[in-house]
């Protein structure tokens, strides 16, 4: 399978992953707002997913927010079987994204930063 070819797919199954999660998880124990589907990485065979999610920390449990989507991974294997027309199902397996909020870190520290030379 061709690189442009798995590119998409892991869009469309981002897209279909974050829909689906949304819709799952409203009115649960973890408002969906909070989690973000930052990538997905198809292997070329179609077989895997692995679904990276990012976590809204708001002095919640992140590990609370994560066991909540690993709850539902078989209903949403379920909605990407039937609304992606792909050869295979990739079985999902979804891993913490801490990329934003490492992120978030550098930009705190920066701006501190740039707070201690103005007063200088």
């Amino acid at each position: 399978m061709t690189i442009d070819r798995l590119a998409r797919v892991n869009e469309l199954l981002r897209r279909e992953i974050s829909e689906q999660l949304a819709r799952l998880m409203s009115g649960g124990d973890v408002n969906p707002a909070r989690l973000t589907i930052t990538r997905v990485r198809v292997s070329p065979d179609l077989r895997t997913a692995r679904v990276y999610v990012s976590v809204m920390d708001d002095g919640g449990d992140c590990t609370i927010a994560m066991n909540a989507v690993k709850r539902h991974r078989k209903e949403l294997q379920r909605h990407v079987a039937q609304d992606l027309h792909i050869k295979y199902t990739p079985r999902l397996v979804f891993e913490q994204d801490s990329s934003i909020a490492e992120g978030d870190e550098v930009l705190r520290m920066l701006s501190e930063l740039d707070t201690n030379e103005d007063h200088s």
